[in-house]
């Protein structure tokens, strides 16, 4: 979008972001269901953003394709899997993907990879984000809800500083 700010061009999207199990999608599929609303769920293009880093050429990404399962989550430092998980990445794919949704209706985007900066960047307004911090108990809760067993790997995304980084099926503890 040539001559349009990032701000002007996502005007159309309201953000939920937060880490995983903090209740982000109930929220967003109820608001899109109860107004008519379009989901974006950055979840349902985590391989495709793989695929684009992979394509790109990107080191992490290459890193994780080339590790069996055991490699990945067992043998693996903390840094290791965040550094995989592309949480740096994924936000400015995130962006490019709503930018190719049409204007109407509004877009209702959410997930742990939505940019942590996003109001300090200009890509939206505070009036139009929303971060979810959940307690503890009622992470763990949602993740076991869901069939997520969590692991001891899994401090890595529960730091506000690492939020929008992806857990990949474990609990934070």
């Amino acid at each position: 979008m040539a001559g349009v700010s990032v701000a002007v061009s996502l005007k159309h999207v309201l953000w939920i972001g937060g880490p995983p199990g903090g209740g982000k999608t109930m929220l967003a599929t109820r608001l899109a269901r109860r107004h008519g609303l379009r989901l974006y769920s950055a979840d349902t293009r985590t391989w495709a953003h793989r695929d684009r880093a992979l394509a790109a050429g990107n080191a992490a990404a290459h890193r994780w394709e080339s590790l069996t399962p055991v490699e990945r989550w067992e043998q693996s430092t903390p840094a290791e899997m965040l550094e995989m998980s592309l949480y740096r990445e994924r936000g400015p794919m995130v962006v490019d993907d709503l930018r190719a949704l049409p204007a109407s209706p509004l877009v209702v985007a959410e997930g742990s990879t939505i940019p942590l900066d996003a109001v300090a960047s200009g890509i939206a307004g505070p009036s139009r984000i929303v971060w979810l911090i959940p307690t503890p108990a009622f992470q763990r809760a949602q993740l076991a809800a869901g069939g997520t067993t969590g692991g001891g790997r899994s401090s890595i995304c529960c730091s506000p500083r690492s939020s929008s980084a992806r857990c990949e099926g474990r609990t934070c503890r």
